[in-house]
């Protein structure tokens, strides 16, 4: 098709010279997060979805009158900031008219095209995730606590134009490669979904089983928490090597590597920053906790492995804060109450659970394995139909 259509090549345009940014809410309080309900499109929903998901149950008060600019059919949201150069400037795009008034959170920003047939939204999903677009937006990106997106370098993004014959085509076709990923990531997450709810149920039954021997007690009282400490992303390596030989926690999980640690031990981890806020890890031995993750350390009488189970039990992701970047306060985590059973039932359940969730950790290794190679393969056809001749100008 580009043969016939375009045989001397595709054109490019730096996104500035055909479309514009819009940003996101602005003047919001945490309280317009919780009391409204017009729909808007979180940084979470961004960052996971190649089409926005309309339907989301995300609400922030909009009052009659206010002037904040709504997504249409077409834009592509970009979320702006990241603790990764990886994820930085992550895209979703608007795949259809909005049935009602939609909003953008405030960390993210949208590019809109003045002439929407140029890059057809079913296209531009995917365009905007290739590997040749994703290279330049992380060129765009910078910072030391925070990535960030800055807009001016990031409208000089150059995207390819071609028909809109041939972007119908190619987004038919990798529409095809993602239902069969889905359908194939579906079947083994409902096995690997089996084992976890195994692990819940027995997680809980042992967790309560003696709970008349058990005292209810704050965190606070029971586990040191605090936060870990900034360290520049430009000191954070992707892959250990002979400089970089320490693990580094943010608040998604293992950051990367780092030259030295600021914490040792075996210690849990809850992720207080982002849209994985909430989450519960372990580490034992050196380790570097950014600012983003708390460590938690038990106090005495306390067992470290009960701990981290019971941790887990207690879904702290639905105490984060609804705002557009959700966040979990070390102060509120301390007020939470949990049941203590005396040290020798703590180290007994512990063990149990240890060796459960050694099982299930070890299916979740196998089980992805076919998943990932077939992503790989995908991306890998994706990236070649995304691929273009530049025509000569």
């Amino acid at each position: 098709m580009i043969d016939e259509l375009v045989p001397s090549g595709v054109a490019f345009r730096a996104l500035g010279d055909i479309a514009i940014t819009v940003a996101g809410l602005s003047g919001k309080s945490k309280s317009d997060f919780s009391e409204g309900s017009a729909r808007y499109v979180s940084y979470k929903n961004a960052f996971a979805n190649l089409s926005v998901d309309q339907f989301a149950e995300d609400f922030v008060k909009v009052r009659d009158g206010e002037k904040q600019n709504r997504l249409q059919r077409g834009d592509v949201i970009i979320t702006g900031s990241s603790e990764s150069l990886d994820e930085v400037g992550m895209s979703s795009v608007v795949a259809t008219e909005p049935v009602g008034p939609l909003y953008l959170n405030s960390f993210c920003f949208a590019v809109r095209f003045a002439d929407p047939s140029l890059l057809l939204p079913e296209f531009s999903k995917y365009l905007f995730r290739s590997d040749a677009v994703r290279t330049q937006i992380r060129r765009t990106a910078s910072g030391v606590t925070r990535i960030n997106v800055s807009k001016p370098r990031f409208m000089k993004v150059r995207v390819p134009l071609p028909p809109l014959e041939v972007q119908l085509e190619i987004a038919r076709v990798l529409d095809e490669f993602t239902q069969r990923e889905v359908k194939l990531e579906a079947e083994l997450a409902a096995e690997l979904n089996a084992r976890h709810r195994q692990y819940d149920y027995y997680r809980n039954q042992l967790l309560t089983a003696d709970i008349a021997s058990a005292r209810i007690a704050r965190i606070d009282e029971l586990f040191d928490l605090r936060a870990g400490k900034f360290i520049a992303a430009s000191a954070i390596v992707a892959s250990p090597d002979d400089e970089h030989p320490i693990p580094c926690f943010g608040g998604g999980g293992l950051r990367g590597y780092v030259a030295t640690p600021n914490q040792s031990g075996d210690r849990v981890l809850i992720g207080r920053q982002g849209a994985l806020c909430g989450n519960v890890k372990r580490t034992s031995g050196e380790f570097y906790a950014t600012e983003h993750s708390v460590v938690v350390t038990p106090k005495p009488g306390v067992d470290v492995s009960w701990a981290f189970h019971t941790l887990m039990s207690m879904n702290l992701n639905q105490y984060a804060s609804r705002s557009a970047q959700p966040g979990l306060a070390v102060a509120t985590l301390n007020q939470l109450q949990t049941a203590a059973p005396p040290l020798n039932e703590q180290v007994r359940v512990g063990k149990i659970l240890d060796r459960l969730d050694s099982l299930v950790n070890d299916l979740s290794i196998r089980l992805p394995a076919e998943a990932i190679a077939r992503r790989k393969q995908y991306e890998y056809y994706r990236d070649k139909l995304l691929t273009f001749k530049e025509a000569m100008t």
